[in-house]
């Protein structure tokens, strides 16, 4: 036992980060004002063919590699269709007819990469049928690469009240940013659960670096666009480097041959970044 106001000796930061699993929820509004659609964004997220009954056109992704999965959950008043989410979205296209309608709320989150395909799809379906489907939203989630290096789902939930004849008024109260702060830190709650019922000493955080007193720079979740353009990026990279000694060589061959004074070496301009960290 410690002597009273003595604090037990903390872990090492490096042991810290090691046992750290990531953590990534990203949130935003589908909008119709930014000319997309729930059901085009549906049907990319699922992998499948899917009819936008408002506007006739019919979104095709079933060609779309990654997509491990996928399930669309419902509150126990809600109509059959809700749960399919051909219906679902096409419903929900139907019924807002504004031309800035806000149609759904997506989220991007990643999976604990230390759980098993099954120990991730318990862990997601748990997540958002307590803290979504019973609080009154339609759920429609899609697995991507599951047992790979970047395991993640999309989650699609709707905006409006909904019983067993269909939709009804938007509650408003879902767009309260403490809700999103819940979220994330009930997310890292149920993955830490589950992480332990897997016996894995890895954790995830939904707290800053600085409120978790980690000095690093923070990493970013990766889509798999993501991955393909870094790898593009060295490539190009590559690419640039041999073309400015090239450059760089012609020119001072050329002011060699007529005798002049050489122009300051060209340098490569650093590239902006890739745009990683954010889910479709």
């Amino acid at each position: 036992m410690r002597p009273a106001g003595l604090r037990a000796k903390q872990k090492p930061q490096q042991e810290q980060q090691q046992n750290m699993a990531i953590f990534h929820l990203h949130a935003q509004v589908i909008k119709r004002s930014e000319g997309r659609s729930s059901v085009a964004a549906a049907a990319y997220r699922l992998g499948v063919a899917l009819e936008d009954p408002r506007t006739g056109l019919r979104h095709d992704f079933s060609r779309k590699g990654g997509v491990s999965g996928s399930l669309t959950l419902a509150p126990d008043n809600a109509p059959a269709w809700a749960s399919d989410p051909a219906q679902l979205w096409a419903n929900v296209e139907t019924i807002e007819k504004r031309k800035d309608a806000q149609l759904c709320r997506e989220f991007d989150i990643a999976l604990p990469r230390e759980l098993t395909p099954q120990q991730c799809a318990t862990l997601a379906r748990a997540f958002v049928q307590k803290e979504f489907v019973d609080r009154g939203m339609c759920a429609t989630i899609a697995f991507h690469h599951i047992g790979g290096d970047n395991p993640h789902f999309h989650l699609m939930t709707t905006m409006r009240d909904i019983d067993q004849d269909g939709f009804k008024n938007k509650n408003r109260d879902w767009n309260d940013k403490q809700y999103l702060d819940h979220w994330r830190a009930e997310w890292a709650r149920y993955a830490n659960h589950a992480l332990t019922l897997a016996n894995s000493p890895a954790r995830i955080d939904h707290r800053s670096l600085k409120a978790q007193g980690i000095d690093r720079e923070p990493t970013q979740h990766q889509g798999p666009k993501a991955f393909a353009m870094q790898a593009r990026g060295v490539v190009v990279d590559r690419f640039r480097r041999v073309m400015v000694d090239l450059v760089t060589m012609l020119k001072a061959r050329r002011v060699a041959r007529q005798g002049l004074s050489p122009s300051p070496p060209i340098t490569t301009p650093p590239r902006k970044g890739w745009g990683m960290g954010r889910g479709r």
